[in-house]
C-alpha cells in the first residue's frame, strides 16, 4: 500500500473513532437527593402508636394501615423509622389553643398529667438528645385540631394568625436542632369530610363560615412567616392538603376512588384491604391509598426544583456543539489551506468566496448530580453560511442554523427540549504551521418543558438566549506530507432561561425565577494533520485532535421555584453546580475534493472518561467556491 493511503487510513480510522465513542461508566450512581430519614412533628396524619395506638388497626396508625409517612418511606429515599415518630393525634400546633383538652394516652418520657401539643413534642425531642442531619426530611402536619378547642374573639381570622405563630416557632425550634428540609402539610376541609353522617366542623362545633375564614387565612399567613427562614440550606415545602382532598371529593373517580368513608359503610372495616382502600377515607382520616396519594404529591414537591437544571444544561449542550461543529469545518480548511497555499503563496481569486450547507447530530448523556436529574439528550441541527477571504491567510465566516435537541430526565422525571435558532461569526487565521481561530455564536431558545405530576403532566415554554465564545489555536511541526504538534483553546457559554409558570395541578405547579449559567472549559493537546493526499483518485486532507479539557467554571447557580398555589407559596432556593472535572476528547475529520469548486467535509468527535457524561457528534458539510 502506498504510503500516503497508509496515512490516510490511519486518520480515517481515528476520526471515525472520534464520532463513535462511548460514554465511560459512572463509578458509582450520583445521587439527585442524599438519603435520610423522615422526623413526624404534629397531630393525627402522622401519629403511630400514641392517640392512634388505641383504635387497634394494624400499625398503630388512626387509619386502616399506613398512614403519609408510613407510605413516604416506601417510595422515597427518606426511611420512616418509629422511632422519630413524635406525632400525637388530637395535637395543637401551639400552647395557646389547648383550652379544655383531656388527657389521653400518655405520651412515653413525657410528663403525667400533661399533653404534648407541638411544642411538647419538639421539647420532648430535644430533652431525649436528639437532633436532625442535614439531610432528613421533617414533616409537619397542623391546623385541624386548633379548630377544636374554641375559637378566639375574633373567630377564624384570630386563630388563624396564632396558628401561623405557632408554626413560625416550631420550624424555627426544629432549624435550631439541626433541620434543613421541611414539608409541612395542614388539614382536610373540615366543614365537608363527613364521619357518621356528620361533617368534622359539626362535631367541634364549629360553624361552615368559621371553618372557610381561618383556613383562608391561615393559607394566606403561613407562606409569609415561613418565607424569612428559606435560604439556599434550607428548604421548607407546604403542601396544601386542604385543595388536594377538596379535589377528591369533587371527583373521587378521577383519582380512584369510590365516595365515602370506609368505617360508615357496612362490612368495609373488616373487609380486605384491598377493598377499604377503594375509599379515600378511613375514621375522617386519608386511608391508606389516600394516604399514598399524599405521599406521591410530597415526594413530587420535594423533586420539583431537581428537574429544572437541564434546561440550562440542555441549551449549553446544543450552543457547545453547534460552536463545534464550526471549530471542525476550520480545522479541516487549514489543512487543506496549508496544502494549497505552500509558504504563503498567494490564494486564487477565484477562490475569495465560498459557500457551505451542513447538518450535525450529536448525543450525549448527564449524570444526576446533588439536587439536578441528569438526562438522556439527543439533537440534529441544519447550518448555512458563507466565508470570504480578504486575505491569502484570513478567513472570515457567517453561519446560520437551527437545532432540535430534546432530552429525557433521570428516573422519568419529565422531557427538556428546545427550538434554537442559531448565529455565529468566525474568524480564522491559517498558515502552513500555525492557525488561530474565534468563533461567538448566539442562540434564541424557546423551551418545550413536561414533567409528572400526581395526575396529569406539568408543562411550561419559557425562553431563553445563550451565547458562546470559543478559541483555539496551535503550532505544527514536520514536513507537509504528516505535521504534528500542540493546540489549546478556550470555550465559554453563558445560557439564560427566563422565569415562568407552570400550567397543571394547582397543588404541584411553580412558578420558576430566571436562571443563568456560566461555564469555562479549556482544552490543550496535540493535533496530527496529513494535506495533499491522493487516494482512490480524489485529493483527501485530514486531521485528528487528542486533547485534554478541564471545567473551569462550574456553572453554579441558585434555582428559585414557588408554589403558584397561595397556600403553597413559599420561595425555595436550591443551589446546583457541575463538577469541575478533566476528561479526554478526540476529534477528527476529512475532506474531499469533490472539483474544482466543490468539497465535502465529514468530522466526528467524542468526549471520553468524563464522570459527568460523556458526548459524541458527528457533521457534514458541502462547500461551494468561487
Amino acid at each position: 500500500m502506498p504510503q500516503g493511503e497508509k496515512r490516510i487510513k490511519y486518520l480515517l480510522a481515528a476520526a471515525f473513532a472520534a464520532a463513535c465513542i462511548p460514554g465511560s461508566a459512572w463509578p458509582a450512581k450520583a445521587q439527585v437527593a442524599a438519603p435520610g430519614s423522615l422526623y413526624e412533628f404534629g397531630d393525627s396524619f402522622q401519629d403511630k402508636g400514641y392517640v392512634c395506638g388505641n383504635y387497634g388497626t394494624p400499625l398503630g396508625a388512626c387509619t386502616n394501615y399506613r398512614n403519609i409517612p408510613m407510605q413516604l418511606g416506601l417510595i422515597s429515599s427518606y426511611r420512616f423509622v418509629p422511632g422519630n415518630d413524635f406525632a400525637v393525634g388530637s395535637t395543637a400546633s401551639g400552647p395557646g389553643n389547648l383550652t379544655g383538652m383531656p388527657l389521653l394516652y400518655p405520651y412515653p418520657d413525657y410528663p403525667l398529667g400533661t399533653y404534648p401539643h407541638m411544642f411538647g413534642q419538639i421539647a420532648e425531642f430535644q430533652a431525649l438528645g436528639r437532633a436532625i442531619g442535614p439531610d432528613d426530611l421533617v414533616t409537619i402536619s397542623y391546623a385541624g385540631n386548633d379548630l377544636r378547642y374554641g375559637l378566639p374573639a375574633g373567630g377564624g381570622a384570630n386563630l388563624a394568625y396564632s396558628v401561623a405563630s405557632y408554626l413560625t416557632a416550631d420550624v424555627g425550634n426544629l432549624i435550631a436542632l439541626g433541620g434543613r428540609n421541611f414539608v409541612l402539610f395542614g388539614a382536610m376541609p373540615l366543614d365537608r369530610q363527613a364521619v357518621a353522617g356528620h361533617s368534622l366542623a359539626y362535631y367541634y362545633g364549629v360553624a361552615d363560615s368559621d371553618v372557610h375564614e381561618y383556613y383562608t387565612t391561615l393559607n394566606a399567613a403561613l407562606p409569609a412567616s415561613l418565607a424569612p427562614f428559606e435560604s439556599t440550606s434550607v428548604h421548607l415545602r407546604i403542601l396544601d392538603i386542604n385543595t388536594v382532598t377538596d379535589h377528591v371529593l369533587d371527583d373521587p373517580a378521577r383519582y380512584g376512588f369510590i365516595p365515602g368513608d370506609c368505617l360508615d359503610v357496612a362490612g368495609c372495616p373488616s373487609a380486605p384491604l384491598a377493598d377499604q382502600n377503594q375509599y379515600a377515607f378511613y375514621r375522617g382520616h386519608p386511608s391508606d391509598s389516600f394516604a399514598l396519594l399524599i405521599a406521591k404529591y410530597i415526594q413530587n414537591l420535594l423533586n420539583s426544583a431537581y428537574q429544572v437544571p437541564a434546561q440550562a444544561d440542555l441549551a449549553q449542550l446544543s450552543a457547545r456543539s453547534f460552536n463545534s461543529s464550526l471549530m471542525a469545518r476550520l480545522n479541516g480548511e487549514h489543512v487543506g489551506l496549508a496544502e494549497a497555499s505552500g509558504e504563503g503563496a498567494p490564494r486564487p481569486a477565484e477562490s475569495r468566496w465560498s459557500f457551505f450547507l451542513g447538518g450535525n447530530y450529536a448525543a450525549g448523556t448527564v449524570k444526576d448530580r446533588a439536587n439536578a436529574n441528569g438526562m438522556d439528550w439527543h439533537q440534529g441541527d441544519g447550518t448555512a453560511g458563507a466565508e470570504y477571504r480578504p486575505d491569502p491567510n484570513l478567513r472570515l465566516g457567517l453561519a446560520i442554523g437551527y437545532v432540535r435537541p430534546v432530552s429525557k430526565l433521570s428516573d422519568d422525571m419529565g422531557t427538556v427540549a428546545l427550538n434554537s435558532f442559531q448565529i455565529a461569526g468566525y474568524a480564522s487565521f491559517s498558515y502552513p504551521h500555525w492557525f488561530a481561530d474565534a468563533v461567538l455564536s448566539r442562540a434564541l431558545n424557546r423551551y418545550e418543558l413536561s414533567r409528572p405530576g400526581v395526575i396529569d403532566t406539568l408543562s411550561a415554554s419559557p425562553d431563553g438566549a445563550s451565547f458562546v465564545a470559543c478559541t483555539q489555536g496551535g503550532y505544527l511541526f514536520g514536513p507537509a506530507a504528516l505535521r504534528v504538534g500542540p493546540v489549546a483553546g478556550f470555550s465559554y457559554a453563558r445560557v439564560s432561561v427566563e422565569p415562568y409558570s407552570e400550567s397543571g395541578d394547582i397543588v404541584l405547579a411553580q412558578a420558576v425565577g430566571r436562571q443563568r449559567s456560566n461555564t469555562l472549559t479549556g482544552r490543550a493537546g496535540a493535533q496530527a494533520r496529513a494535506p495533499g493526499i491522493n487516494i482512490w483518485g480524489r485529493k483527501l486532507t485530514a486531521f485528528v485532535n487528542v486533547t485534554a479539557e478541564r471545567d473551569l467554571l462550574a456553572g453554579a447557580r441558585v434555582i428559585t421555584t414557588t408554589g403558584l398555589d397561595p397556600a403553597s407559596a413559599v420561595p425555595v432556593y436550591t443551589p446546583v453546580a457541575n463538577a469541575l472535572e478533566t476528561y479526554g476528547r478526540l476529534a477528527g475529520g476529512i475532506e474531499v475534493k469533490l472539483s474544482d469548486r466543490f468539497t465535502l467535509g465529514l468530522n466526528g468527535e467524542g468526549t471520553f472518561a468524563r464522570q459527568g457524561g460523556n458526548r459524541h457528534g458527528a457533521d457534514g458539510m458541502l462547500r461551494f467556491s468561487f
